[in-house]
């Protein structure tokens, strides 16, 4: 027996979306294996990891060394609570996401 609230309901809700965008904090798993499309639906929140580090690797570049050390650091001031490991995961998988976006593998 149908309710009054579902009675009065469309059942074709979900027909005919439009992809949704992934609002994250953190880069996925996954980051890598993402078409291009799915990578342009990431964003991440407001003051968020994820954020901090892509503003991070702009300002300082995807390379290694002083500058992938500057962003570390940039992430570290800004996340005291997370640790070294996790930081340094997401920072990897923020270039990956880079990389991919520009195009560039090296």
């Amino acid at each position: 027996m149908a309710t009054k609230k579902a009675a009065g309901k469309d059942a074709t809700v979900g027909e005919g979306k439009v992809s949704k965008r992934r609002v994250l904090s953190m880069f996925p798993t996954d980051v890598g294996s993402l078409t291009k499309e799915e990578r342009t639906n990431l964003t991440f929140k407001p003051n968020s990891m994820g954020e901090v580090i892509i503003q991070a690797l702009d300002k300082h570049g995807i390379e290694a060394g002083d500058k992938r050390k500057q962003v570390v650091e940039q992430v570290k001031a800004k996340f005291k609570d997370a640790s070294d490991s996790t930081i340094r995961t997401q920072i990897y998988r923020g270039i990956v996401n880079m990389r991919a976006i520009t195009g560039t593998l090296g």
